[in-house]
């Protein structure tokens, strides 16, 4: 084989390689996981939200759901329809839903709110510094838009 066409060859080979490293980096937070901890802006220990789950797909969406029940909230145990409307109101209080787009560059993920429980996020953009290390996701706040501070660091476990 002459040895430009080696070079070629060899050339397209990095190329591919580099290619798919890259590729396999910026997907490593594809799927489902669950939050189990982190810290706010202040650096103090959070649990607030441990059982929420995020999904991030290949083609690119988010969503997000937390069904969790806040302290306080009184255990009714009837069909939705046979709810009170202050019943449904007080189950629904602390309900966490969004879903939406993303976009990343580098270590920077951008996500844009096309759906919010919150209506003032509906259409927002937020942008976090995500990394994968041990298993275990990790996004940090670095734009504010009123619910998460600055700085917040949230952690999540792999589910699927």
């Amino acid at each position: 084989m002459p040895s430009t066409r080696r070079l070629l060859l060899v050339s397209a080979l990095i190329f591919v390689l580099g290619f798919k490293v890259q590729a396999q980096k910026n997907n490593a937070f594809v799927g489902v996981w669950e939050e189990v901890g982190g810290t706010n802006a202040k650096g103090e220990q959070e649990t607030g939200n441990a059982g929420m789950r995020r999904i991030f797909t290949a083609d690119g969406f988010y969503s997000i759901t937390f069904g969790r029940q806040c302290a306080g909230t009184q255990v009714v145990n009837k069909p939705l329809p046979e709810m009170s409307k202050e019943e449904l109101l007080d189950r629904l209080r602390c309900v966490i839903a969004q879903d939406g787009n993303f976009t990343v560059d580098g270590d920077k993920m951008t996500i844009t709110r096309r759906s919010a429980n919150v209506p003032q996020n509906i259409g927002t953009t937020q942008v976090m510094q995500w990394k994968v290390e041990n298993g275990e996701l990790s996004l940090k706040i670095l734009s504010d838009t009123g619910q998460a501070p600055v700085g917040q660091i949230t952690r999540y476990k792999r589910l699927k």
